[in-house]
Order: structure tokens, then sequence, then C-alpha cells
């Protein structure tokens, strides 16, 4: 099966302090139900020592379920060692998303893609 490297991307787009869905670039979580492998590959390039931001993957256990935080992992500081931070493929799709939020420091712009083997 051939990987679609930009199922879901956004160049440049600042992040705050609210919770941003990065499947759709709002503030509203999404629950998305396509079947397949998922991974998120961020851009953290611009992240200063004063900066803290929190990735979430949510998904659903059931199709008919709540949908509740799968993973969850603060970046901290320059990430200039390195800059992409790229989760772990997922086997995803009763109602998943991944978020980015601002936790500590100023909004900055970040580039990303979410991967995908459908």
């Amino acid at each position: 099966m051939p990987i679609n490297v930009n199922f879901f991307s956004f160049d440049a787009q600042t992040i705050g302090t609210t919770e941003t869905d990065l499947t759709s670039n709002t503030t509203t979580l999404q629950a998305r139900t396509t079947v397949g492998l998922f991974t998120l590959c961020l851009d953290a390039f611009n992240m200063t020592a004063t900066e803290r931001y929190r990735v979430r993957i949510y998904e659903r256990a059931t199709a008919a379920s709540t949908q509740r935080i799968l993973q969850e992992v603060e970046l901290i500081g320059v990430q200039t060692a390195e800059p992409l931070y790229i989760t772990p493929g997922l086997p995803m799709g009763n109602g998943w998303t991944f978020s980015l939020q601002l936790l500590q420091g100023t909004a900055r712009a970040f580039s990303w893609s979410i991967r995908a083997v459908t």
C-alpha cells in the first residue's frame, strides 16, 4: 500500500494556547473515521527555550465509544538538534485526530503533515 505523506498538511500555521486540531487546523477536535495507519510529522524548529507545547493523539476504542487521549507528549524548549517530531505509526479508524497546544511561552508557526497508509 502506498504512503500518502500529505493526507493532511499545513505550512507555517501559528499555534497558541487553545488546543488546535491538526487534521482541520481549527480549535474544534475532529473524529476522523478513515481507517489506516497514521503518523504525525511536526517541524518544531521555531521553538525557543521558553516554550512548551503539547501534542495529543485521540482515538475511540470502538465507533460508538467516547474519544479519548491515546498518547500525549510535551515538546520543551529549543528543538534544533532534532527539530522534526514524528509519532509512531498507529492503526486508527474509530474517531481519531492529532492536536497541538501551547502550554508556555510565545505562539509559534509550525508546519506539519499527517501521513497515512490507508
